[in-house]
């Protein structure tokens, strides 16, 4: 029992000292980096929401899209306000709307609009976190407060994209893969393996037998 606890203990230090190696060896990812990404995806949530409410006469869309609003409003107001304290330049607002609502017209391709902006939901909010859990090992104490206290939120905006899908979604529907702000199409997980042939059986001099054809492989 002993030696499985100290198994445990050993490989939580090791992976503490993990993150903290990958955070410290990103040296691009600066304070500055954070709060201009962050400020933009926290845009692009807001336009996508005032653009639901427009585009969409779900009931269950029009409640998501206002509360990603008024929750991705308030986080925004406060980093700008955290940013500016600190002398770390914001990109103008006015040019962020116009950014998202350029990218915004890439989102829906040939499905409807409500299923459209419920898979774009699942994988901003996927990239959002990504970027906040990176920010936790920022060199800044308040920014990594701030993205320490604002990862729970985004996580349950992730699970509540998740059933926001599951409730519109017809269960017979086949959907392409998901497209997201920064990048066209999800990207294959892995490469397809060459399938291997059984290779043909050697005859012995004198054998008439005739060599036997390998299955068909199953597609």
């Amino acid at each position: 029992m002993k030696t499985i606890t100290f198994i445990f203990s050993y490989l939580s230090i090791l992976l503490v000292s993990l993150c903290c190696v990958l955070a410290i060896a990103d040296e691009t990812f600066m304070p500055n980096t954070f709060v201009d990404q962050a400020s933009a995806k926290g845009i692009a949530e807001i336009e996508a929401g005032h653009l639901a409410l427009r585009e969409s006469s779900h009931p269950a869309v029009k409640r998501f899209a206002r509360t990603m609003i008024n929750e991705h409003g308030s986080i925004n107001r406060n980093l700008i306000r955290l940013a500016q304290r600190k002398d770390i330049p914001v990109a103008d607002e006015a040019e962020l709307i116009n950014q998202a609502k350029l990218t915004l017209l890439k989102v829906r391709d040939g499905e409807s609009f409500d299923i459209a902006y419920a898979r774009n939901q699942i994988t901003t909010h996927e990239e959002a976190i990504t970027l906040f859990q990176k920010a936790v090992f920022l060199n800044d104490a308040e920014l990594s407060q701030f993205a320490e206290k604002n990862l729970p939120v985004l996580q349950e905006h992730l699970s509540m994209a998740k059933s926001l899908l599951a409730n519109i979604k017809p269960a017979d529907m086949e959907l392409p893969p998901r497209k997201t702000f920064d990048r066209p199409a999800d990207a294959p997980l892995e490469p397809e393996q060459p399938r291997l042939q059984p290779a043909p059986r050697e005859m012995n001099p004198g054998d008439n037998t005739q060599l036997q054809k390998p299955a068909d492989t199953i597609q």
